[in-house]
């Protein structure tokens, strides 16, 4: 058993009719993806990853707002989470430096940051955290918030990030871009083979970041998180079945779901 933990269903809405949405969640469990995390990228997608999440009871979801999704003029609204068990984290959030990051903007990203970091604090939800260019202001900030539980997704950044991240108790989530051949990810297997087991998870990114050997296929399918799983074991000389329970275990504790298989 796998467990997705970070795709973005609400991104294939329009493409995708309500029957075809059941297929693909159909194929992942086929594939043994029987637990998929339906993460927010803006507030104006939780209503549809609400009703996902009634319908399929193998779906959970988070709510958050992404840093590139904010309006760089002004903070949004505080906002209340849903009185829903299957609302199980705040995400995505983070900090985005990309190249015309301005630093007003920067600015900007951090308050909002804070700002849903305090409302998982008050509301002893986890966090899923978006990082590009950023990782040594995000481990500053979340340092404010003591004892707060989270996962730095779509983990693509050094080693010294991933102890220093790891010390504070986080976790870290791989995704498909570590099947790539590329030659410049090398340092980013090196960091999967550096750190514990009992701090990885696995996502697709769906319908992002398609795995090798379906790289270039698009959309992404959580059905593809076996190869990210296998590669990791790969990396880790252990074996997929021993890999997989503890990726389930990991993501399981850290988002509190409950299964029965």
């Amino acid at each position: 058993m796998l467990i997705d933990s970070h795709f973005h269903p609400q991104i294939l809405q329009e493409s995708l009719s309500d029957d075809q949405l059941a297929q693909l969640l159909h194929r992942a469990q086929q594939a043994q993806v029987h637990i998929l995390l339906a993460v927010a990228v803006s507030l104006a997608d939780v209503n549809y990853l609400q009703r996902l999440a009634q319908t399929y009871p193998q779906i959970y979801y988070s709510v958050g707002i992404h840093p590139l999704y904010i309006d760089q003029g002004c903070l949004p609204p505080a906002f209340v989470l849903p009185d829903d068990p299957k609302c199980v984290a705040i995400g995505e959030i983070g900090l985005d430096y990309g190249d015309d990051c301005s630093a007003e903007f920067q600015q900007v990203q951090q308050a909002v940051f804070r700002m849903q970091l305090q409302l998982a604090y008050q509301q002893h939800k986890p966090v899923i955290i978006h990082n590009r260019h950023a990782g040594h202001d995000i481990l500053k900030i979340l340092a404010e918030f003591p004892g707060i539980k989270g996962v730095l997704h779509c983990f693509n950044d050094s080693l010294e990030i991933a102890q220093r991240a790891i010390d504070m108790g986080l976790y870290l989530s791989f995704a498909g871009i570590i099947t790539f051949a590329n030659k410049s990810l090398d340092p980013l297997r090196e960091v999967i083979q550096q750190i514990p087991l009992e701090r990885i998870l696995v996502e697709t990114d769906a319908p992002y970041l398609t795995p090798v050997p379906w790289r270039g296929h698009y959309p992404n399918e959580p059905q593809y998180l076996t190869a990210i799983a296998q590669k990791i074991c790969s990396l880790k000389n252990i074996s997929l079945t021993q890999g997989a329970a503890a990726f389930t275990q990991n993501t399981m504790t850290l988002f509190n779901f409950q299964y029965d298989d």
